[in-house]
């Protein structure tokens, strides 16, 4: 190998392992400790507005927030959406006040109704039981849940039992009135996708530094 491609060589490699580099932090800043699957959780700023509007509609439901397990938070949910099978919302779960999972809202099954219009929602979850129910399993179901309750207006929801607690805030404020034992949700175990457009794998370096040792032969 004649020096001019020694060095060539040498450059290239030394260009390809730079740019693996940089975008290593990237890349680890996108993704949980111990493997854990890594969310974009797009709709996190949505989610974090439903719950301000929550505290904001029902006193009850800043109390709830605040000593809860886990909240559940869908900023839209769509009744045109809600086909079996298919999602009617997405949303986000915090824990801590962090956002730890994606989640989608649908129809449990065919003939049942389900009474949302266009609503979000906020499932309390206050013990940890209650949570887990939710995290462990591949869907969950809100009708089967025997403790969900859907809070009514503040006058009653001081008195209301029940874990999950669930507010349903549409354009008139509070709404007890809607159905939710139709609905079921489930977990987006898709990760986050990852981004190579910044890093090049071994083969294609390889690839590369031949081309340029053919250019440099003419």
């Amino acid at each position: 190998m004649t020096l001019s491609k020694t060095l060539l060589r040498n450059s290239t490699l030394a260009a390809g392992a730079a740019v693996l580099f940089a975008g290593a932090p990237a890349f680890a800043d996108n993704h949980k400790e111990g493997g854990e699957k890594a969310y974009k959780f797009e709709n996190v700023a949505e989610a974090q507005a439903t719950l301000d509007n929550c505290r904001t509609v029902a006193e009850t439901c800043g109390a709830d927030i605040d000593a809860a397990a886990g909240v559940l938070v869908f900023p839209e949910v769509w009744k045109a959406d809600l086909i079996v099978g298919g999602a009617g919302g997405e949303g986000v779960l915090f824990i801590d006040g962090e956002p730890t999972g994606q989640y989608y809202i649908g129809k449990a099954s065919v003939g049942l109704q389900a009474g949302v219009d266009k609503s979000q929602m906020v499932y309390v979850f206050q013990e940890q039981d209650a949570l887990d129910e939710l995290m462990d399993g591949d869907e969950w179901e809100v009708g089967a849940a025997a403790g969900a309750t859907v809070v009514d207006a503040d006058a009653n929801a001081m008195a209301a039992t029940g874990d999950p607690r669930i507010y349903i805030i549409n354009a008139e404020g509070l709404n007890a009135e809607l159905s939710v034992n139709a609905l079921r949700i489930w977990h987006d175990d898709e990760p986050e996708a990852e981004d190579h457009d910044d890093m090049m794998d071994h083969d294609d370096m390889d690839h590369d530094d031949d081309d340029m040792m053919e250019m440099d032969d003419s």
